[in-house]
């Protein structure tokens, strides 16, 4: 029987929202051990820099480490860096490390993110050295070693990931070809009309798109790496960077017996189909009561939000996961901003000109906001989203006149 007053929280996976649990507990006072299972050796670290400011240079390991080693240990948080969990005994309160050490707790916490998604290579080929995903530290600094005027770059998947690297590519002089088995740029999260604009940007800025292309294989040679696509056709580059979508890591839950469904499933308070385990990040598909399903967000600001909310649970507070989802993407002199839910049905306000300074284009169903996409116009997010939650009916001329403040909305 584990004694839960000497046996504490055990987080798995370092990332922002394993750090974002710890640290909420400390801060509500959980005075029992804290463990973070890194499978990393660095410190804990931003991800959103990795495709823009880290790989061009601007900022440093150290500039996006969330906390020193200090911080730490004045906090009582043991990190275990370069640690892997291969089992959980769920009866027995325990995890079992790669190095065959076992490790109890009262609660856990799942924060073990997603894994990307791989082009098919060629049966029995060598590690590919100029292939790459950009999920990690590491990727981002062998991937920046390729990127110097004159290169060549393939980006393969035009989603937020494929296009802030090729924004960070062109500034460093690259040439840049983005291929996407879709007919458009970043189609799961944007409305035609912000896909058409942002792509415009891209070639404005000197990058190929190459639509509706489907990669067979990669092959390397000496000095270069070269992309066969279906068409016959094979696109040989300086460096390849995938950027196809990720897959949760959910298998230690799956095996562990936890419902699982591209993800794990949880409550609105973070918790699994176990009481004492719970999941937050990438990782988790946790039930939003705005919408009244489940979701799994790949976004930073959920990352955050659910560390806090397993935190604040795990503490006996009332926390419930049920924010308006929010995702932003830097590229070029654009911030784009995404709030809420997209929907077939719903009608598209433009507010402000395309192109303009700052616009937005809002959809609408049943005269209620839902989301919208916000380009350079930030100052906008916090109204859309009290519209969004608040489901007051609106007006859609006002809701397009940029005379009329959001923040001073009026309803209809």
């Amino acid at each position: 029987m584990i004694d839960d007053m000497n046996v504490g929280v055990v987080i798995v996976g370092a990332g922002l929202a394993g750090v974002s649990a710890a640290t909420g507990l400390r801060r509500r006072g959980f005075d029992r051990p804290i463990t973070l299972i890194n499978e990393e050796l660095p410190l804990p670290y931003d991800r959103p820099p990795l495709s823009k400011e880290l790989l061009c240079g601007d900022r440093s390991v150290a500039d996006i480490t969330l906390h020193n080693a200090e911080y730490y240990e004045e906090q009582r948080i043991a990190i275990k860096s370069g640690s892997r969990v291969c089992g959980i005994d769920r009866e027995a309160h325990t995890l079992r490390l790669e190095d065959g050490q076992p490790l109890n707790y009262s609660h856990l916490i799942f924060a073990t993110g997603a894994r990307p998604r791989h082009l098919p290579v060629p049966p029995g080929s060598a590690p590919l050295t100029r292939l790459f995903h950009l999920r990690e530290l590491g990727d981002a600094m062998a991937l920046r070693e390729h990127l110097a005027h004159d290169r060549h770059v393939l980006v393969v998947g035009a989603g937020f990931i494929g296009l802030e690297v090729a924004a960070s590519a062109r500034r460093l002089g690259c040439r840049v070809t983005v291929l996407e088995a879709g007919p458009r740029v970043i189609e799961r999260a944007a409305p035609p009309e912000v896909s058409a604009f942002v792509q415009q940007v891209h070639q404005e800025n000197g990058v190929e798109f190459r639509f509706g292309t489907q990669v067979l294989d990669v092959i390397e040679q000496p000095g270069s790496i070269a992309v066969h696509l279906a068409s016959g056709e094979a696109l040989a580059a300086d460096a390849v960077l995938v950027g196809i979508g990720v897959i949760p890591n959910d298998v230690l839950a799956r095996e562990a017996g936890l419902a699982c469904d591209n993800g794990i499933v949880v409550d609105q308070h973070c918790c699994s189909s176990d009481p004492r385990i719970f999941a937050i990040g990438d990782v988790a598909k946790s039930f939003n009561p705005l919408i009244a399903r489940h979701v799994r967000l790949e976004h930073w600001e959920s990352a955050r939000q659910t560390g806090e909310i397993a935190a604040a649970t795990i503490c006996g507070e009332l926390a419930v996961n049920a924010s308006v989802p929010w995702v932003w993407s830097d590229q070029y002199h654009l911030n784009i901003q995404f709030l809420g839910w997209s929907d077939p049905r719903a009608e598209k306000v433009l507010r402000g000109e395309v192109g303009g300074p700052g616009w937005s284009l809002i959809e609408v169903l049943d005269k209620r906001v839902i989301g919208a996409v916000l380009i350079n116009a930030g100052r906008d997010r916090r109204p859309i989203e009290r519209l969004i939650t608040s489901r007051h009916v609106v007006d859609m001329e006002r809701l397009a006149d940029t005379g009329v403040a959001l923040k001073k909305w009026v309803v209809a």
